[in-house]
């Protein structure tokens, strides 16, 4: 296989639809909505790389037949044919776990160059994988007296050679970072998982969900404890963690804690409660477990890279004196950001609170494309701000792009090889041009918005917001708490490194539930959040689940 079509394969799993792009892991793959679509319209399911199941082999049409009932199973044994896939659902055979075998697979199916098998250096290539894991699981997964996770290494090094011919560094933004080299990542290099016009971040995004799909796609759905197919809602448990780490913040600065005793009341009362939650799960199936532990861990990765870039990002523009020039110039009260405010209204109240941005108007009013573009990215920010109103959530969001428009400067994403300063305002109107539809979800609108921008509309936001109640007074002081915040929330993370998946997702449900003790204890915020971003039309979780199973039921081949 040539290296165009490996890149052609990887991204496969960031399409949606046509020109789409998904922003994060979605609730299936996109082989199992390619086979679940046909066998409902009762057609024949399109396949990878080959026309007709019966170029098969005898071998694996026999597998398909006796050792598998599930139709997905056998759909990935017709894509993937060979046990050294990773989404291949059976294990290699023991006389088959040769480095020998790998080498020779590798050479046929992916145009490995050198036929000697000591050319496959296999203590490096191992090594290389299992970074992946976090710290604490490396010593069992790792360890060279347990053969029960042989296969899965096996197969893992095989995505891991073909990813590697999409991009050598696949796996830096699949990894957790150091937190010495935290300049080498950035706001809209790290996974963006949206279509920026960036080859860069385009095949970043694509080799990270081509592993996370391809470990997914080969793995149980598990059982009540376990729960497997709750893994992909991490990255939205996590989110509500750093909320509750920011409003616990907020709350100690209000109530006069200095910095020590904020930090220590908010990661204490947080690790106190994780470390209270039970979570017992055992695997009776190696590749399963293995599977589990590396989806996590990769999503947890990418979440905690994400905190190191936002630090990182922040760092920059406040040192950027025409930034700081218009942080300053929303030091002061402005309580109708909560109001219902008609256009007229709105508009006048931010021309009082920043006089200088009448100069650039005519006729004292905002062009219809601010309006518009401020409507798309509201539901954005009350995904960043959940505590915002609708009312609140539309002032900010017109003010924002105003500022965008008529004061902040040019800024530094950091996109590798396109270090370049970029125009809010353009980046907005390009973001803007590509909505297509006004029933798009959250997760659509997220993919086509650089990740900075957004940031940028966050901190903007939560400037007026804390000055406007008194929580800060300067610049400095909102410099040094948004610091405070950041730094807390990767400790929490650190904490929670290599924890199972169920545990994330309760810690992540109990601390919410906490901020609001009147709302119903059998809701679960993860899943809510997560179904919110994905489908906003979802009504019940259950439906999801009774979906899949209904799905699982159909049988092919006949």
């Amino acid at each position: 296989m040539k290296k165009d079509d490996l890149t052609a394969y990887t991204e496969l799993f960031i399409k949606c639809g046509s020109e789409e792009y998904i922003p994060s892991p979605q609730a299936y793959s996109p082989l199992y909505i390619r086979l679940y679509s046909a066998l409902l319209k009762g057609d024949k399911p399109e396949f990878l790389s080959i026309d007709d199941i019966a170029f098969l082999p005898e071998s694996t049409l026999e597998d398909m037949s006796y050792s598998s009932t599930n139709s997905f199973d056998r759909y990935l044994m017709a894509n993937y044919i060979s046990p050294f896939e990773l989404s291949y659902p059976l294990p290699i055979p023991k006389e088959d776990l040769k480095y020998q075998y790998l080498n020779q697979y590798l050479c046929l199916k992916y145009g490995k160059t050198s036929q000697e098998s000591d050319s496959f250096k296999t203590d490096r290539a191992f090594k290389d994988v299992l970074s992946l894991f976090p710290k604490k699981h490396r010593d069992s997964f790792g360890s060279k007296e347990n053969k029960k996770y042989r296969s899965s290494f096996f197969k893992l090094m095989t995505l891991n050679f073909k990813l590697s011919r999409v991009n050598e560094k696949w796996k830096d933004h699949a990894r957790r970072a150091s937190l010495s080299n935290s300049p080498h990542y950035h706001m809209d290099t790290i996974i963006a998982f949206n279509g920026l016009d960036s080859e860069v971040s385009k095949q970043a995004s694509a080799t990270f969900m081509t592993l996370f799909y391809e470990l997914d796609q080969s793995s149980p759905d598990g059982d009540d404890f376990q729960q497997s197919r709750n893994i992909v809602v991490i990255p939205s448990a996590l989110h509500l963690i750093d909320f509750s780490v920011r409003d616990s913040l907020v709350e100690t600065w209000c109530e006069g804690l200095d910095s020590d005793e904020r930090v220590e009341e908010t990661f204490g009362g947080i690790t106190s409660t994780h470390k209270k939650i039970e979570t017992q799960v055992n695997y009776d199936d190696p590749h399963h477990h293995f599977c589990d532990v590396l989806r996590t861990a990769i999503l947890c990765n990418v979440h905690y890279n994400k905190l190191l870039a936002k630090r990182e990002f922040e760092n920059t523009i406040y040192k950027n004196d025409e930034c700081e020039q218009v942080f300053r110039l929303l030091l002061k009260s402005m309580p109708w950001y909560v109001k219902p405010l008609g256009r007229a209204e709105l508009t006048g109240q931010i021309i009082e609170s920043i006089p200088s941005i009448k100069e650039t108007l005519s006729n004292n009013v905002f062009n219809e494309q601010i309006w518009s573009i401020a409507k798309h990215l509201k539901p954005l920010l009350i995904d960043r701000i959940p505590s915002l109103s609708d009312s609140a959530a539309n002032n900010l969001s017109v003010l924002f792009v105003v500022l965008c428009k008529r004061k902040f400067p040019r800024v530094r994403g950091s996109l590798q090889g396109a270090n370049r300063p970029y125009s809010l305002w353009k980046a907005l109107k390009d973001g803007h041009s590509k909505v297509n539809s006004e029933s798009m979800s959250l997760w659509e609108y997220e993919s086509i918005y650089r990740p900075s921008l957004l940031h940028m509309m966050e901190l903007v936001s939560l400037l007026v917001i804390w000055k406007s109640d008194n929580t800060i007074n300067r610049f400095e002081q909102f410099v040094q708490f948004r610091k405070e915040i950041l730094d807390t929330q990767i400790m929490v993370n650190d904490a929670l490194d290599g924890e199972h998946h169920s545990h994330v997702i309760k810690l992540a449900n109990i601390l919410s539930l906490q901020k609001d003790p009147l709302g119903n204890s059998s809701d679960e915020p993860v899943f809510m959040r997560f179904w919110k971003k994905a489908d906003p039309k979802i009504k019940s979780l259950r439906k999801h689940v009774d979906e899949h199973l209904k799905r699982k039921s159909l049988r092919w081949p006949s």
